[in-house]
């Protein structure tokens, strides 16, 4: 079978355009995906404020503990999870035309499991050189042994990052219920392929973070008794941060479309009872 280029500016583009159609024609999706990312943001920022203002340690204290990287990864899934179903909503709309009328959160669902599965297996293995890190924090009291496993865990955390890319194909592949969503069968045929789906990723998610932190920079933060009002330039973030992740969404299901395996993922999945997120 012959497997079509991903063109990058060409797919950056179309992957806004496909996230905004999917917000417009599946509203009821889009809200409660909007809703539940930033009640996560709302959440996160408050328990950050409580652990970093109220656990007697400093930011770089907190940020060097097992505590603070066990909140970070469990915030990370909780997002996975509760996000799984705009995901494979969006990834359906790209590659069937599929509408989703509602937002099935439905943890029983084999598809969502899978989907979610995969995901967590993810994270954790970008995150396992942090862990690493926490474990051998006496170790690295020795200058030379922190500068070399300074340099192990970026250069780890890269070659995670590629192998998942590599693999970006498996969660649209889930989503549609492909006969081939397996590891084997949604890699990227070619390096070449996978450094455009990488370029892709990235020129989605960079301007959207650099957006963001320009977003959150410039908002004012009113003055409450409280002393949360920090938490408004903070959720400013979500205007940018949604949309991009939408936008990540169909760009998965475009490089799946060229990646020559989505014909048959889709017609099989079309001839059997939807998938429900």
């Amino acid at each position: 079978m012959s497997h079509a280029s991903v063109p990058i500016l060409d797919t950056i583009l179309k992957s806004w355009t496909d996230a905004f159609r999917a917000m417009r024609d599946m509203p009821v999706v889009a809200a409660c995906g909007l809703v539940l990312y930033s009640l996560i943001a709302v959440g996160v920022f408050l328990a950050a404020g409580a652990i970093l203002m109220h656990g007697g340690r400093s930011v770089d204290e907190w940020a060097a503990s097992p505590a603070w990287l066990v909140f970070v990864v469990f915030s990370a899934a909780v997002r996975v999870m509760l996000l799984a179903p705009l995901f494979m909503a969006i990834h359906r709309y790209v590659i069937r035309d599929e509408c989703a009328r509602s937002y099935p959160l439905n943890p029983l669902r084999p598809s969502y499991l899978r989907y979610v599965g995969a995901a967590l297996a993810a994270l954790v293995a970008f995150r396992l050189p942090e862990l690493m890190g926490v474990v051998l924090a006496p170790v690295r009291e020795f200058p030379l042994f922190d500068v070399l496993f300074t340099l192990l865990t970026y250069a780890t955390m890269v070659t995670v990052a590629v192998i998942v890319l590599g693999k970006i194909t498996l969660f649209p592949a889930i989503a549609v219920n492909s006969p081939k969503a397996d590891l084997l069968d949604t890699e990227l045929p070619a390096v070449g392929q996978m450094m455009r789906a990488i370029a892709v990723v990235i020129g989605i998610i960079g301007p959207a973070q650099l957006a963001g932190w320009l977003l959150q920079s410039y908002v004012p933060a009113p003055f409450w008794p409280s002393g949360n009002g920090n938490i408004v330039p903070a959720l400013s973030r979500v205007l940018v941060d949604f949309p991009a992740i939408c936008a990540l969404a169909a760009a998965m299901a475009r490089i799946y479309l060229a990646a020559g395996t989505a014909r048959i993922g889709a017609a099989t999945a079309s001839g059997s009872q939807p998938a429900a997120a």
